[in-house]
């Protein structure tokens, strides 16, 4: 009896030594992301710059079509052709806020002092992810938001607010967690540089099919959930079997919504057996500094 009791007190102990390990480094990527300038500017850039791209025929938009037609048809017409376009520039920022966290530490010495302490690369990896996760959700729905408000300013009824947020975290919740995985591991793999250039291009071959190369953007693994978006926030009025033929059915759409997360977490997972073995390789014999 007393064996099981102390045995228990000591996964106890450990569990709350992970947790608050786990808790310390979401808390410090949290800040160290918030504190960066660089952050805030980059995504006030892209921001104005859509919004103003996007004013040249804005006025067209609304007056012809979305002031005249009822909030779900707006809501339907703007995930479909901005909504989607918008996230996906988000994404890039995102990616290239994320790419050098790895190598950050790396280069300042906090990985040769995790080497030392009891925190478990789990721990380390899941830490990294979602503390960058929380971090720069965030910005990116402060500027669907000011999107949005565009959009009301210019004479959109109000009543969209509530569909287009919740297609908006459709789409960008999955989004951003993929690409801050892919990433992550990303940077793991090839030198710094070369991810920050390649990232982009990869990113962009993912979501967009150029050239109608293979792509993730044709199947339901397209990590801007368009088979999902496009079915739950459909036009009222479109034809179901034409929605049906275009590959946008209920099977595809939950496909979509369950699959991004999902490979966003074996990414997740295997960037910690990377990172174990690279550890385990600097490790070796004769490899000490």
């Amino acid at each position: 009896m007393a064996a099981t009791t102390n045995t228990l007190s000591i996964q106890t102990k450990g569990l709350r030594l992970a947790l608050g390990q786990f808790y310390a480094l979401w808390h410090t990527e949290l800040l160290m992301q918030w504190r960066r300038s660089g952050l805030w500017i980059a995504f006030a850039l892209i921001t104005v710059l859509f919004i103003l791209v996007n004013s040249i025929n804005l006025k067209t938009q609304v007056d012809h079509y979305l002031a005249l037609v009822e909030p779900a048809r707006a809501v339907a017409f703007l995930a479909y052709t901005r909504l989607g376009t918008f996230v996906g520039l988000l994404c890039i920022i995102v990616g290239l806020l994320t790419i050098d966290r790895l190598k950050g530490d790396e280069m300042t010495g906090i990985t040769d002092l995790q080497k030392s302490t009891s925190l478990s690369m789990t721990c380390y990896v899941w830490g990294k992810f979602l503390g960058n996760y929380c971090a720069l959700v965030l910005p990116c729905c402060l500027s669907i938001l000011l999107l949005l408000l565009s959009y009301i300013v210019a004479g959109v009824s109000a009543a969209i607010s509530v569909p287009f947020s919740l297609s908006a975290l459709l789409i960008l919740l999955p989004a951003c967690a993929f690409v801050i995985a892919l990433t992550l591991l990303f940077a793991a793999l090839v030198p710094l540089r070369i991810a920050q250039i390649g990232f982009p291009v990869l990113w962009l071959w993912a979501i967009l099919a150029p050239l109608d190369w293979p792509s993730p953007a044709m199947t339901v693994l397209n990590p801007l959930e368009s088979y999902a978006s496009g079915y739950w926030f459909r036009d009222p009025q479109q034809p179901l079997g034409a929605l049906e033929q275009s590959g946008h059915t209920l099977t595809n759409a939950w496909l979509n919504m369950m699959l991004v997360p999902l490979c966003a977490c074996l990414l997740v997972i295997l960037l910690t057996l990377v990172l174990s073995i690279q550890t385990r390789y600097h490790a070796g014999p004769g490899r000490e500094r």
